[in-house]
């Protein structure tokens, strides 16, 4: 749905204040041939992120088991002791048994 034109005059920096028409916080801009600014509403992802959605198989994994949530299995975290000074020592293969 098209809204009725707005005048956007730019400042002595070429700046335009979108403050009026901006419904998103970022977007994308692209310029026509004929010299008409394009915006388009955008989001940033991470590369990990773009990565895990550029692989189908993953994705529709992802989808299947959290429709599926029978499924999940819950795993131990790992167990923590105190030093003696206070502080936290998570406990590994080479830690466990061993009296600090």
């Amino acid at each position: 749905m098209a809204s009725d034109p707005t005048l956007i005059e730019l400042d002595s920096r070429r700046r335009a204040s979108l403050a009026k028409l901006a419904k998103h916080d970022r977007y994308l801009a692209s310029e026509e041939p004929d010299g008409t600014i394009v915006l388009v509403p955008a989001v940033v992802i991470t590369e990990l992120e773009a990565r895990f959605r550029a692989n189908p198989e993953l994705v529709a994994k992802v989808k299947d088991n959290m429709a599926h949530p029978e499924r999940r299995v819950r795993h131990a975290r790992p167990s923590a002791r105190r030093t003696k000074k206070g502080s936290t020592t998570v406990k590994t293969a080479k830690t466990r048994g061993k009296r600090g």
